[in-house]
C-alpha cells in the first residue's frame, strides 16, 4: 500500500464508509489506511483532503423516542422500546469530485443547507498543487 500510494500522490482521497450494520459489520475504514492516506498524500500538500463519506454526515439529535423495528419491506415491526439518545442522519456523507480538465473542484454539505466545505485547485506547468484562495457553489 505504501509504494502505490507513494507513486500516485494523491491530493484527494474519498472512502465511502458507513455501511456497517449488525448483520454486516467491516470496520472500515480502519485507522492504519486513513493514515497512510494523510502520509502519503503530495508531499507538497500542507493539508491533504482526505474524507470518509460518514465523517461528512450530518445528524440530528432527537432525544428520548419510542422505537420500532423495521422489517426489509419498510413496516413496523415488534416494539424496541424506549431510546434514551437517539439521532436521525439528516444529510449523507457525500463527497463531490469534480473538474473541467483543468481545475478540480472539490465539496460536501454540511448540516445546514446555506454551508458547504469546499475546495479548488489545479496543477501549475511543474505539477505543483496550487489551491484558489476562495471556492464559489452555485
Amino acid at each position: 500500500m505504501k509504494d502505490y500510494l507513494e507513486a500516485i500522490q494523491p491530493v484527494v482521497s474519498v472512502v465511502s464508509s458507513g455501511d456497517e450494520s449488525i448483520a454486516k459489520e467491516y470496520i472500515h475504514p480502519r485507522a492504519g489506511i486513513m493514515g497512510a492516506l494523510g502520509k502519503y498524500s503530495r508531499g507538497t500538500l500542507d493539508k491533504p483532503l482526505v474524507y470518509a463519506t460518514e465523517m461528512v454526515a450530518f445528524f440530528e439529535r432527537l432525544g428520548i423516542i419510542d422505537a420500532k423495528q423495521v422489517t426489509p419491506s419498510g413496516r413496523e415491526g415488534k416494539d424496541l422500546g424506549r431510546i434514551p439518545n437517539a439521532y436521525r442522519k439528516r444529510a449523507f456523507g457525500i463527497v463531490h469530485v469534480r473538474t473541467d480538465g483543468e481545475r478540480v473542484l472539490v465539496a460536501t454539505h454540511s448540516g445546514k443547507d446555506d454551508q458547504k466545505e469546499s475546495y479548488a485547485f489545479r496543477l501549475d506547468e511543474h505539477g505543483k498543487v496550487v489551491f484558489e484562495p476562495k471556492t464559489r457553489i452555485i
